[in-house]
């Protein structure tokens, strides 16, 4: 997903939607070169911003339980 934050420019981020059905909320990290081909998504939202260990910690987490 890119970003646009005015003044501070833009920005790559890869995010993740997490929702219990009647509640969501995104978490993001900023993009790596390993985010390559994933697709572009526009637009600006409020998001939890991790650093990346964490982010794909809490990945594996929620992608492994299903």
């Amino acid at each position: 997903m890119d970003l646009y934050a005015g003044r501070l420019g833009a920005w790559r981020e890869r995010r993740l939607a997490v929702s219990t059905g009647a509640r969501e909320i995104e978490v993001g990290t900023e993009a790596t070169e390993e985010d390559e081909g994933l697709p572009i998504e526009g637009g600006e939202g409020d998001c939890v911003e991790f650093d990346r260990d964490d982010f794909m910690r809490l990945r594996a987490a929620i992608t492994t339980r299903r």
